[in-house]
Formats: C-alpha cells, structure tokens, sequence
C-alpha cells in the first residue's frame, strides 16, 4: 500500500529579450517535498499548468541543501521565541536556481546578510529594517527574521492617496547616512528594498547586497533599472539611487508602475528574466499544491 503525501511547488514565468521585445521561454518550477527540494522547467506558460500536476514525471534537478541553509556561526544571534504575526522570517529564494553564480549558492547570500545584520542589531536606526535573529535548526540557518511592515514603497505608491514624498526621501537618506556611518554600502537601493509601515514611516531593507566600504561587489545581480556602475562598494552606489528614487517619489511621475519610471532600460546577466510582467521585482507568484504516490 502506497503512502501520500504532500509536495509543495512554487512556480514563475522567464521571459527572454527578442527584437528589441521580451518573450516567453519557460515556467520555472520549485519543488519543495519534506527537507528536500528540486528545480524543474517547462515550456507551458504558467495558466496553463493544471492546478494539480505530475511532479515525478517532471526533469527535476536536485537542490542540495547545504547550498540552501548554511552552518550557524559563532556571533549570530538565535531568537528566543518562535516567529508571530509581528515578524517576517527571510528565507533563500530558489526560483531562479541555476540561472546565476550567486543562485547556485543562496545559503551564501542569506549567511553574509546575517552577518550584515548582526551589525545593525547593535546598532538600530529607526530607518533601517529591525532585525532580531536567526532561527536555527540541525545546526543550519533556516532564516532571518525581521519586523514585519505594511508594505513596499513600491506598492504605497500606487495607493491613490496623499504621500509625503520630501518625508520619505529625508527618512531614507537617514538611513542611508547611518549605513555609511558604520562603515557599510546597501549596493541595492529601490523601490521594493524600502518598506512603509500604516503611517507611511519608511525603512530600508533587504541587505543581500550590502558590502563593507571598498570591498569587491559579489555576484549577485542588480535590479533592472536600478544598476549600479561601480563593482566596489562605495557610497556613491546608494546616492546614484537615491537620485532615481528622489525622481519617483517627489516629483512623481505620470507612469504604471516604477519600472516604468527608471531611466536604465533593464538588462540582465543571463539571458532569463522572471519577473518581467510581475508588479514588484521578484514578486513570488501563487504556489502550486500537488499530492504524489510515494
């Protein structure tokens, strides 16, 4: 007799630059069953794919997991209580695994973010993302978590309603000059990096990028549109930035989304891009469930 059980998969659409337009090449497929996990690809767009679907009939690659939770280090912090509502808990994100050098190795990103974020911690600044810890479990990092907040500045500004555009470009540069302060370069400043809480407070978030002044820039790529043009950390990356975002949010231009308003046409480091249509950069899209004979 069989057992079933359930398998959960995360699914995107990669688009590929032709003639000057972009155009479908395939859905990517992230299959999570217990404490492994599987990448897949398919020619199908993803509205095509049935709510339920053969997974073991799929061309899977395995993800190893030691390239997914790396081993906890010596001075990084462990929560003491399981996450609540309150808190929002970072974890890798696999669904472009395989397309870089850096999402070869995501486990390498999220243990440098820590790292990161253990300086912060010691160092609070009501413009930066508060930051609490990491959860630990086996020995490995499984994530880190961070206040939770309302939503991305990207997002508040397609709410019709009045924003204080001068307040949010002032809270922003605080919490740039207080990175630069401790030494440290955010390298990926845009929109959907910077969170706005129920009374339009900002924070800076999302520090994957983030370097010591003058070290060498890893291989994680920048957000379309918001490309940076040195490949050293230097403070100059956030300014150039804060420029684009001082465009967007003050004078607020007449456009549908903040793509859109960006004055680099996006490129990219291959030739896939994932999120070409999704309203904020790397937008998650909604899970597949499937149940398999095992």
């Amino acid at each position: 007799m069989s057992r079933r059980r359930s398998r959960d998969a995360w699914s995107n659409e990669a688009f590929v630059e032709k003639d000057g337009d972009w155009v479908f090449h395939s859905t990517k497929i992230i299959i999570e069953q217990g404490d492994r996990y599987f990448s897949a690809s398919v020619p199908e767009r993803q509205r095509q794919l049935l709510a339920t679907i053969d997974l073991d009939r799929l061309c899977k690659t395995v993800i190893p997991t030691e390239d997914i939770w790396p081993l906890h280090e010596p001075g990084i912090s462990i929560i003491a209580e399981p996450p609540t509502a309150e808190h929002f808990c970072k974890k890798p994100s696999l669904i472009q695994y395989g397309d870089t050098e850096a999402s070869l190795h995501p486990g390498r990103e999220l243990l440098k973010e820590a790292k990161v974020c253990e300086v912060l911690k010691q160092r609070p600044h009501p413009n930066v993302a508060a930051y609490f810890g990491s959860i630990v479990e086996g020995g490995r990092i499984k994530g880190l978590v961070f206040q939770k907040y309302a939503m991305t500045l990207s997002q508040r500004l397609r709410i019709p309603k009045p924003f204080d555009g001068m307040r949010c470009l002032r809270a922003i540069e605080e919490g740039l000059r207080h990175l630069h302060s401790l030494g440290l370069v955010h390298n990926d400043l845009n929109p959907s990096n910077i969170m706005v809480d129920n009374d339009d407070n900002v924070v800076i978030i999302d520090f994957d990028s983030c370097e010591h002044q003058g070290a060498e820039l890893g291989p994680k790529t920048d957000t379309p549109g918001w490309e940076i043009m040195s490949r050293l950390a230097v403070p100059d990356n956030d300014l150039s930035n804060l420029s684009k975002l001082r465009d967007l949010v003050v004078h607020r231009p007449r456009c549908h989304s903040w793509r859109q308003c960006s004055r680099h046409k996006p490129h990219h480091l291959t030739l896939l891009r994932w999120d070409i249509f999704a309203g904020v950069f790397a937008c998650r899209l909604p899970a597949i469930r499937a149940l398999v004979s095992v």
